[in-house]
């Protein structure tokens, strides 16, 4: 009997102490209510940010992560981001998927289903809906409401848990507004212009245009997925990220002589600024320039030979700059960019440069080299003329044609000593794939079909993009004419200087500029140049005009004038030698350049982001019927 009554006071003695360590309170479940309050200036991530100080407000999203820093911050996350290594007292709210984790104490953190929250110091507050997760770890002292399908897999010593019938979480932003300040039409063209604003806080670039102000007002904003608009409206929306507060947006296509309302936004996160109603009116018509005497009225060529033709243009009435551009095949010749380098203008002909009959301020001179023999060649001439009032003034273009002497083509390096030099770069790179990578590459040997020699060659010096799997990249190489597999915007910067080409600063000159209005970077001055750009030209970030000439940078760029000086650039044509390859300044800091296949223009590469946006705007999309006829190759 004794010993029946010590077990029963032991074991009453036992059962006391687990509920001292871990109490469940004993109530009917009632609803909660969890508020996260945050500042309107917080920052948004959507890639790692490490080492913050503490007392922030982040916005975490698309599998964003901010790692290490202080404490006390205010946290929002969606769509599988991550907090980690924070000090303690922070107050989050955690939603789709998101990780929290190695945390001080004292946090008050709602989380959602899929959330998992671990590794947190002691005295923290929890609110766990159904399909969340916690594991204390070795913290306790916890206060934790849950709702039933929470998974709490160790509550903590001294743990409360309040069992609640529905957890509501919210998120409230401080009132705040966006301001709309400072709307300006520059640059204008014939066809185009850029419009330019500025908001008091960071936000996104929003625009809408139409010759007709009815029509414009009856097209809405279609959040989240801006569509082209209709035939006469036309929209561009979400085309910045929301961390800008100087914003310039070229509009481009645009009727000549004719004037345009438009309507500007900028939206971020929980906020809208009021619109901005404008109008602006575009420069009369190219073909209305022959009054300027930009018509060519005459043209000859000389010095014919095997591999180079001399070429000779005049103006009616117009000293200008000559411009050109040539090609093998007649139907590309309209969608090649013009150049100018190298052309010798009249400009009084002091020196007896051209000709008799075209010793004049009207006439132009250029010597075609590095051509194919016994090729017929197609060429467009024109006379440009660049006015302080008008801008860039464009002559009607002049059709002609000559053919090369001999029958030999150009003969070629030794394919097998260029493949040599590949492979030594590649080895030289040390680049090491991953095991995703890997299974990717492994299984497309395995789908490869037989290779299609005339599929490859076509598509050599692509960006390719698998528009039936889930996106996957890859760059066709025109010396072992495989596919090599690009993961993502790192791994192709890294991955793509193995076929990078030394250039000089010189030669690189001579290849005109790309751009691409949807690459993602910003523009400080709002000269149409974006930031990177400007670092890779040497123009000034923060002044819109970098040589004082009363020019815009971004449009004497992409009117081929220098913008660090007079003249115009020398981007002499290199023929199609370039075209597709990647390109490194080896007499500078080994900047890398894409030469993209069509537009023979160079687009900057500067980093892993910019070589995703390469990859994303300049591709080319293929079905896996085509791309598993392409060879595959590897890195390693």
């Amino acid at each position: 009997m004794k010993k029946i009554l010590f077990y029963s006071l032991l074991l009453i003695v036992i059962i006391s102490g687990v509920l001292i360590h871990q109490e469940e309170v004993a109530t009917a479940a009632v609803e909660h209510t969890f508020t996260l309050n945050m500042s309107s200036n917080y920052q948004v991530i959507n890639e790692l940010y490490e080492t913050g100080s503490g007392s922030q407000s982040y916005w975490i999203e698309d599998g964003g992560i901010v790692d290490s820093g202080g404490g006390g911050n205010t946290v929002y996350v969606e769509n599988g981001g991550i907090i980690k290594n924070l000090g303690g007292s922070n107050k989050a709210y955690i939603k789709e998927g998101g990780v929290v984790e190695s945390m001080g104490g004292s946090n008050t953190i709602c989380a959602e289903n899929g959330v998992a929250v671990k590794g947190l110091g002691g005295s923290n507050t929890l609110y766990l809906k159904n399909g969340a997760s916690f594991d204390a770890g070795g913290s306790g002292s916890n206060i934790i409401y849950y709702e039933e399908g929470a998974n709490i897999i160790n509550a903590g010593g001294g743990a409360t848990l309040i069992e609640s019938s529905k957890i509501t979480c919210v998120k409230e932003i401080a009132e705040s507004e966006i301001e709309i300040a400072d709307v300006q039409a520059i640059n204008s063209t014939s066809n185009s212009i850029t419009v330019r604003w500025e908001t008091n806080l960071p936000a996104d670039s929003q625009i809408k245009w139409a010759t007709s102000l009815d029509e414009l007002n009856q097209v809405a904003w279609t959040d989240p997925d801006c569509t082209r608009g209709s035939s006469v409206v036309h929209i561009k929306c979400n085309i910045r990220p929301a961390t800008r507060t100087v914003h310039s947006e070229p509009l481009t296509g645009l009727q000549p002589d004719t004037k345009y309302y438009f309507i500007v936004r900028s939206t971020a996160p929980g906020m809208i600024s009021e619109e901005y109603n404008g109008t602006f009116e575009t420069k009369i018509k190219d073909t209305q320039i022959t009054d300027y005497g930009l018509k060519i009225v005459r043209v000859e060529f000389s010095e014919i030979s095997n591999h180079q033709a001399t070429v000779y243009w005049q103006a009616e009435a117009s000293a200008g700059s000559g411009e050109y551009r040539i090609s093998k095949d007649q139907s590309e010749l309209s969608d090649l960019p013009w150049f100018s380098g190298n052309v010798t203008n009249g400009h009084g002909d002091a020196n007896n440069i051209l000709p008799e009959g075209f010793r004049s301020l009207f006439g132009s001179e250029y010597t075609f080299t590095n051509l194919d023999s016994g090729t017929e060649y197609h060429v467009e001439l024109r006379k440009t003329v660049h006015s302080s009032s008008d801008g860039i003034l464009e002559g009607p273009a002049k059709y002609v044609t000559f053919i090369t002497k001999g029958e030999n083509p150009t003969p070629q390096p030794n394919t097998d000593d260029k493949l040599q030099e590949l492979l030594d770069r590649i080895k030289k790179l040390n680049y090491r794939i991953s095991e995703l990578e890997n299974q990717v590459v492994e299984l497309e040997r395995k789908l490869l079909q037989k290779v299609d020699k005339v599929l490859t060659n076509r598509l050599k010096g692509r960006i390719l993009i698998q528009v039936e799997e889930k996106g996957e990249a890859w760059y066709v190489d025109e010396i072992t004419e495989q596919k090599f597999y690009l993961k993502d915007g790192t791994s192709a910067y890294q991955a793509l200087q193995a076929f990078g080409l030394g250039i000089s600063n010189a030669d690189l000159e001579k290849i005109p500029v790309g751009f691409e209005d949807r690459f993602e970077d910003s523009d400080t001055d709002g000269d149409g140049l974006q930031d990177k750009m400007e670092e890779a030209l040497g123009t000034d970030v923060e002044n819109p005009d970098s040589d004082g000439d009363g020019f815009n940078d971004g449009a004497e760029v992409r009117g081929g004038f220098n913008p660090l000086g007079e003249g115009t650039l020398d981007t002499t044509f290199l023929g199609e030698n370039l075209k597709g390859k990647i390109v490194l300044q080896v007499e500078s800091r080994g900047e890398a350049w894409y030469i993209h296949p069509e537009d023979g223009k160079r687009y900057y590469m500067k980093d892993g982001p910019a070589a995703y946006q390469i990859m994303r705007f300049l591709s080319l999309g293929i079905t896996n019927d085509d791309i598993r006829k392409i060879d595959v190759g590897s890195f390693e």
